[in-house]
């Protein structure tokens, strides 16, 4: 996802946003947001991939979730392209703007360091996902109670049949099987990944598969414009946990619901962590 300059070739909005800024957030995990994305110091890795396969700097070029080689204490990596040694990047004008790596690569090196052209270092562009991943659909069918053959309300004055698909005006649906719960599921989330692809190429944000889904889990249950919040929250600096937690309310009036809260935390750990695990944690309140 926000990658910062490591992948933000086409991300304005994020990238002009005021709130941005190149300063160190401890996260509610005591995970670090150092805008290249999560930095876990219990593991010295980044929990983001870089959006290069290889740098061609050496063995550890490949290793798409190191920074600096290892080596922070003695380099820097200005541009979230490539790193440099310190004593180099003193005095040097680094080529590449610190608004994001553009097509054009960075060209300034020393020639003493042994990583070759850096022109001559293909880069793979990485695309955002278009559709939810096996887990991600485990996940959200786990999260709408599983089947239903029969419509129930949700709790909240809908009615809802099959995985969670909320009857509208014109159906009538009085039992439905399995493979047909599963068609009007696929139907749904279907709209809901279009919602979040479609944004995402409106802003340039380029998403890891676990942040793809954590924003269409959430789109699913919450509905378009509440991803929308929280892209836009995130973008502006705001931590996954605090954007997703925005929206743990419902009813008339507006309560805190622990089913969304619970559903808030997984979808939040989801899109930061990677884990599509249920962790039934209480509310805090």
């Amino acid at each position: 996802m926000l990658k910062d300059t490591r992948i933000f070739k086409t991300q304005p909005t994020c990238l002009n946003n005021p709130n941005r800024n190149p300063t160190t957030k401890l996260t509610p995990t005591q995970k670090l947001y150092i805008h290249l994305g999560y930095y876990d110091p219990a593991i010295g890795r980044l929990i983001n991939a870089d959006g290069y396969a290889s740098t061609g700097q050496g063995v550890l070029g490949g290793n798409m979730f190191t920074y600096c080689g290892n080596n922070p204490v003695n380099r820097v990596d200005p541009n979230g392209c490539f790193w440099w040694l310190i004593a180099v990047v003193v005095g040097v004008i680094v080529a590449s703007s610190l608004s994001g790596c553009t097509a054009e690569k960075p060209t300034l090196r020393d020639p003493g360091l042994d990583f070759g052209e850096i022109n001559d270092i293909p880069y793979v562009p990485k695309a955002s996902p278009t559709k939810t991943s096996d887990a991600g659909v485990t996940f959200i069918t786990d999260y709408e109670g599983g089947f239903s053959p029969t419509p129930y309300d949700d709790g909240y004055g809908n009615m809802t049949i099959g995985y969670g698909h909320v009857i509208r005006p014109g159906e009538n649906f009085s039992v439905i099987t399995e493979a047909e719960g599963r068609a009007l599921f696929a139907a749904d989330l279907a709209g809901y990944e279009h919602a979040v692809t479609s944004y995402a190429h409106s802003i340039g944000v380029v998403w890891d598969q676990n942040q793809y889904d954590a924003l269409v889990s959430l789109a699913y249950n919450a509905g378009p414009g509440a991803m929308y919040d929280v892209v836009d929250s995130i973008c502006g600096g705001m931590s996954p946990h605090a954007a997703f937690g925005m929206y743990i309310k419902a009813g008339n009036p507006l309560e805190v619901s622990l089913g969304l809260y619970r559903r808030r935390v997984d979808e939040a750990n989801m899109f930061a962590y990677g884990t599509y695990a249920r962790t039934y944690p209480s509310y805090p309140g």
